[in-house]
């Protein structure tokens, strides 16, 4: 596994919610293995789905391949990340907070 994370199942009634938090240790550069492991985690789960976590990705980089990679894997299944200012001390968003476009309903 390229990443740590803990899967854990919120239940009220009937309604479930999965919460997936994640973090990428270190600063080494991230390979196309993790992508492939951060798409099955986003496959298991339940439609309602919280992903939140420190993929040491700079998210807010549009030129970088790998920042780009997340955002079409973001996109092909309908999950938007919330966090918009930086939350590194060098000014960049390294810290996500991911959702399924439907789970506000």
């Amino acid at each position: 596994m390229t990443f740590k994370f803990l899967y854990v199942v919120i239940t009220v009634d009937s309604v479930s919610l999965s919460v997936v938090g994640i973090c990428r240790c270190g600063s080494h550069a991230v390979n196309w293995t993790f992508f492939d492991e951060l798409l099955e985690q986003i496959c298991l789960h339940a439609r309602q789905l919280v992903m939140c976590g420190d993929l040491n990705i700079h998210i807010d980089n549009r030129n970088d391949s790998r920042s780009m990679r997340i955002a079409e894997l973001l996109e092909s299944f309908d999950c938007a990340q919330h966090v918009g200012e930086p939350t590194h001390r060098k000014g960049r968003i390294l810290d996500l907070a991911i959702m399924r476009r439907d789970s506000s309903e």
